[in-house]
């Protein structure tokens, strides 16, 4: 196939297999293809985070903390938001078009010659590592996807790696387990013989599963130490917390590969960066919008609370749509809107996602939310009627409960 256009990429990606059954086979196919590329995954000094929340933020702030510091680095992200080329960030930012789609071409090329079939993230994941390498890369930063033990991304045995639990809740539990224990035990599947392990203090539950297997690979915790400074008061608290993690793993890198430490003016300047879908302020005729793709309760949360410190005084209208697989925790998540919420607007978000993704039934938002809820099942118009009413009501409007309704909007 010839790739002209992002549009190719995007529907030749969507026609590869979602969920390829037999995942431990198929964790192992992907080492195999690695092997057979050169291994590209090790050739570089790694970080690799896997946790619940907050993997982008930190995966985004590990970035610029080592851009800033004169260091080229390539970063997997996912889900993206406005485009694909959002998962595979050389420097933080998204290769120029033609320049992507030269390397996209080479690789599915490559594909062919070798005769892979690979599932959507597997193809990502695998094109990414052997992207990094060919830029050539100082560092990669690696955003697991979903779990770790049997993620696509757990295939770099480089030691050390530098290996980042973030925040660990109850999410994915359909895939991962029903406990903090046995979803954290997932997780820490990341972590490999020799490795150095940073996580921010968490609950004593993730910090124990988290050390067992520490021990077991015979690898090394840090449990990162917070930092107050003035500089950090620019982030609401949960980036705060990302950022020092961020910071916490990327000194350890550095000190691993004996590069000289970070600079204040390097920390000072890492901070200053849009991160997609994280607190996204626009401004739409005079009302402020917030994007975040604060999905699970603990996200969402987190989201409330940067919103009260940020308008202390007044109460946003809400435009949301969730995924089916946040059905478990749909309840709890809406109860926390609910707590600032004075208007919803349940919609939908858009066919386009495939099988794969399909969100709630506005009717089940409307059934679970005590707030006064309007359904609109076409986005656009939700988000028209939402701007509408904070005008009049003199708020500002959030929509969340999805990377793909804030997708919806990212090139509005």
């Amino acid at each position: 196939m010839k790739f002209a256009s992002m549009h190719n990429v995007t529907y030749f990606l969507n026609e590869l297999i979602a969920h390829p059954p037999e995942k431990h086979n198929r964790l192992a196919y992907v080492t195999h293809i690695l092997e057979i590329l050169g291994n590209p995954q090790n050739q570089i000094p790694a970080i690799h985070i896997a946790g619940t929340s907050g993997k982008g933020s930190t995966a985004y702030y590990a970035t610029s903390l080592l851009n800033r510091a004169g260091y080229t680095t390539g970063t997997l992200v996912s889900p993206h938001i406005a485009s694909v080329a959002e998962r595979s960030l050389i420097n933080g930012q998204t290769l120029p078009e033609q320049e992507y789609l030269h390397y996209f071409q080479a690789f599915a090329n490559l594909c062919v010659v070798h005769s892979l079939h690979l599932s959507y993230f597997e193809f990502l994941t695998i094109f990414s590592f052997w992207l990094f390498k060919k830029i050539d890369v100082n560092y990669i930063i690696i955003e697991v996807g979903i779990g770790g033990r049997l993620d696509t991304t757990n295939v770099i045995f480089r030691s050390p790696t530098v290996r980042v639990i973030t925040d660990i809740g109850l999410d994915h539990t359909e895939l991962l387990g029903n406990t903090l224990t046995e979803i954290t035990q997932e997780k820490a599947g990341i972590i490999h013989q020799n490795d150095l392990v940073v996580m921010n203090r968490q609950t004593p539950d993730v910090e124990v599963a988290v050390q067992q297997q520490t021990d077991a690979q015979h690898a090394q915790l840090l449990i990162a130490s917070p930092i107050i400074d003035d500089f950090l008061k620019i982030l609401p608290d949960f980036q705060q917390r990302n950022w020092t993690l961020a910071y916490r793993a990327v000194e350890k890198r550095l000190a691993l590969d004996k590069k000289p430490p970070l600079s204040k003016e390097v920390l000072e300047k890492s901070v200053h960066i849009a991160i997609p879908g994280r607190l996204e302020k626009r401004n739409v005729d005079g009302v402020n919008i917030i994007f975040d793709v604060a999905h699970n309760p603990q996200k969402i949360r987190a989201l409330i609370d940067s919103l009260r410190k940020l308008y202390p005084d007044k109460k946003p209208i809400f435009v949301v749509a969730f995924g089916q697989n946040k059905h478990s925790s749909l309840a709890e998540s809406l109860a926390i809107i609910d707590n600032l919420a004075q208007l919803a607007y349940a919609t939908t978000f858009s066919a386009n996602y495939g099988k794969n993704h399909r969100n709630v039934p506005p009717e089940t938002i409307q059934h679970l939310m005590k707030s006064a809820v309007e359904i609109e099942h076409n986005t656009d118009k939700a988000l028209a009627k939402a701007i509408k009413k904070a005008r009049q009501l003199d708020t500002y409007v959030v929509v969340a409960g999805s990377f793909y309704l804030v997708s919806e909007f990212a090139a509005s």
